[in-house]
């Protein structure tokens, strides 16, 4: 009698270790990756030329009065995909690097004029890694967004 369960055992157990093997591993794919965000405000003082309360500029450096191209917006993008960089903030509009250019995957730089803040994240639908201006300021997105940006969003308080 010893022996059957001897020798069922030792057929088994294989199976279990690797039944608990694959068990482990869905467990850790099920398991969210933690999405990370920057303050990246570097200066005051922003505008948005076009009218905008938010902007992303083609350049890094950029937050008004350079001879860049600008995407100026009151709104969030769920997905940047579609918009193009449709103002030139000196010389008219064409004259600037980055004018109709797609702007997902093509900002360096953000400015939020109103006391909300911007957000930009490196997913659409606002979801994964994120950098963050604070309202009335300009900063330059990371190196883990810039050129690398999916969607905007805007702060809540003032």
């Amino acid at each position: 009698m010893l022996r059957r369960w001897i020798k069922k055992t030792a057929r088994l157990a294989p199976v279990a270790v690797a039944a608990a093997a694959g068990f482990t591993a869905l467990a850790s794919l099920s398991t969210p990756a933690q999405a990370s965000g920057w303050n990246v405000t570097t200066g005051s003082g922003a505008e948005c030329k076009g009218g905008g309360t938010y902007c992303l500029f083609y350049h890094a450096n950029a937050w008004f009065g350079s001879n860049n191209a600008v995407w100026s917006f009151n709104y969030r993008a769920p997905d940047l995909g579609q918009w193009q960089f449709d103002h030139c903030s000196q010389g008219g509009d064409g004259s600037c690097g980055g004018y109709h250019t797609y702007i997902r995957n093509n900002a360096a730089s953000m400015a939020a004029v109103d006391c909300k803040g911007m957000t930009v994240w490196y997913s659409p639908n606002f979801t994964g890694n994120f950098n963050w201006v604070r309202g009335g300021s300009w900063g330059n997105l990371n190196s883990a967004l810039s050129n690398n940006e999916a969607s905007t969003s805007r702060g809540n308080l003032c």
